[in-house]
């Protein structure tokens, strides 16, 4: 309904995933299918919801990893995991 639509753009525009109880600083897709999900009982898909942000010209880029946010334990682990075998490719 119209009246979904201008509380999930007023929403993205006017508070953080955190004010609302969900885990992270972003909204995402897939936090707002979840947030309408919660107060609508509607279930919408994450295309959907990427397809309504653009409808209301807000533009949409999707998440990417940070690796150098990333524990410097783990990094170590994944570079000595990042050798070839020889049950794996090899790296060209």
């Amino acid at each position: 309904t119209a009246e979904m639509k201008d509380d999930l753009v007023n929403t993205v525009l006017n508070t953080h995933p955190n004010d609302l109880g969900f885990i992270g600083n972003v909204w995402t897709c897939p936090l707002l299918a979840t947030y309408i999900y919660q107060n609508y009982g509607i279930k919408y898909s994450v295309e959907y919801i990427r397809v309504l942000l653009k409808r209301s010209n807000l533009s949409y880029k999707r998440a990417q990893r940070k690796p150098t946010k990333a524990n410097k334990a783990e990094q170590e682990v994944f570079k000595k995991n990042a050798t070839p075998s020889l049950y794996c490719r090899k790296f060209f």
